[in-house]
């Protein structure tokens, strides 16, 4: 009676997890690696006896965690992650606290990025199903820039920073909304909600478990 109420209920879970399993081997969730950020980064340019001013008065060196040197929009910038976890962005040259990008210049950053012009800019947004990952919780909110090219490709940038953070195409979105998207159940706002959605995951692959063991038994 266990083994036959538990294939009612999540029986049909097991042939979808084998099944998007398969795709998720074949075609993994988007990501935006490093080296590919390092690629697309804009060149700093550098003057001999250049001076950088690493942060304002009003910031403690105490409650900094790690600071990076970049050029974004022709603007060199000191990124830096406190020990909150928040990464700010300060002028390099006078150490000013910079004020969050608009959408005018989240398209110019993502058409440097990607060498193609903007079709649309879209935010800014907390997140969607290809940013709903913990790492850009620190981030957001986000620019979600689409590009003008037959792949259609997709560019979220930190609305806090101009720092560009994910970066997908029309043809990974397809394969991961029958794969990635189906395989760790991240559906609708389900994901968001990570406790939520941690204890459903934990619950129905319990109860697959459990359904597989009894069905062993009786064999």
């Amino acid at each position: 009676r266990l083994h036959r109420w538990l294939a009612l209920a999540v029986g049909m879970m097991l042939p979808v997890w084998f099944a998007t399993g398969m795709v998720l081997s074949f075609q993994p969730f988007p990501i935006l690696g490093q080296g590919a950020k390092w690629a697309a980064a804009e060149p700093l340019r550098l003057a001999p006896g250049t001076a950088f001013q690493p942060f304002s008065r009003t910031s403690s060196a105490a409650e900094l965690r790690r600071i990076r040197l970049v050029s974004i929009d022709g603007t060199d910038r000191f990124l830096i992650q406190q020990s909150d976890g928040h990464t700010r962005a300060f002028d390099a040259r006078t150490g000013r606290a910079l004020a969050p990008i608009d959408a005018a210049l989240a398209g110019r950053i993502a058409a440097a990025f990607a060498g193609l012009a903007v079709r649309a800019v879209e935010g800014p947004i907390e997140q969607d199903r290809w940013t709903v990952h913990d790492k850009y919780l620190l981030h957001r909110p986000l620019f979600r820039v689409r590009l003008a090219d037959d792949a259609g490709t997709v560019l979220y940038l930190s609305a806090a920073t101009g720092e560009v953070l994910q970066r997908t195409t029309a043809r990974q979105r397809g394969w991961n909304q029958v794969g990635a998207l189906l395989h760790w159940l991240n559906l609708g706002n389900l994901r968001a909600h990570f406790e939520a959605w941690h204890f459903t995951i934990r619950s129905v692959a319990t109860l697959a478990l459990v359904l597989t063991l009894s069905g062993i038994t009786i064999g």
